[in-house]
């Protein structure tokens, strides 16, 4: 099971380099053979933030409804864990996508649940990062005064 383990967070590590590459479907394809070795060692919280990650390579090939049902099975785990700092990420990456398809108020709701898990363990660089995408919704609907805020 360890081997298991080591096995995804290496290759956890691979998509990364190639996310940061540009090359999304080629992070997007490693990440989901360490899911499936995250998913077979029993590490549920691994599975969750490979998962997430999946999500974001999606989002980044602009596959948004991808994106969100990877989001939504990470979130599943992550909620019932009480990882809160998790938590905070994959509401705010939810956000994300739901302000790219245009569904502002989605996004808003999940950028608040976001917001509120990041205020609670004063997560201050997470806390800036979804005020400065809530303004960005603001902005985007021209709601000048309120982005402001």
């Amino acid at each position: 099971m360890a081997d298991t383990a080591a096995f995804a967070s290496t290759f956890n590590n691979i998509g990364n380099a190639y996310f940061g590459l540009g090359q999304y479907a080629r992070a997007a394809a490693v990440y989901d053979s360490s899911r499936l070795a995250g998913r077979n060692s029993g590490d549920r919280r691994a599975e969750a933030y490979l998962l997430n990650n999946l999500g974001f390579a999606c989002a980044a090939m602009n596959r948004y409804d991808r994106a969100l049902a990877y989001y939504d099975s990470g979130r599943v785990w992550i909620d019932s864990s009480g990882d809160i700092y998790g938590s905070g990420i994959v509401y705010n990456n939810i956000g994300e996508a739901y302000a790219a398809l245009g569904q502002y108020d989605k996004a808003h709701a999940y950028y608040d649940s976001a917001l509120a898990r990041r205020r609670a363990i004063k997560n201050r660089y997470g806390e800036g990062v979804t005020l400065k995408n809530i303004g960005r919704l603001y902005e985007a609907t021209g709601d000048w005064l309120k982005a402001l805020e």
